[in-house]
């Protein structure tokens, strides 16, 4: 069992992420998260961290709405 919440990443603002109204820019919130999610899969012990990234995008992409 684990504790929760499940507290393995932790990071600041930094200034590069904040807009002209001084908030955290929405497209910042993906690259923390992203950051957050390499370390979860260290944390599970996955040495395929990018296979798995490569995995997600590429069902992104395929699922995305076309115009």
């Amino acid at each position: 069992m684990i504790e929760a919440p499940l507290d393995r990443y932790r990071d600041v603002v930094r200034p590069e992420w904040i807009d002209h109204n001084q908030h955290m820019n929405m497209g910042y919130y993906l690259v923390v998260f992203d950051y957050a999610t390499d370390e979860f899969f260290r944390w599970v012990g996955s040495a395929s961290t990018m296979s798995i990234r490569c995995i997600m995008r590429q069902r992104a992409f395929w699922r995305r709405p076309t115009s």
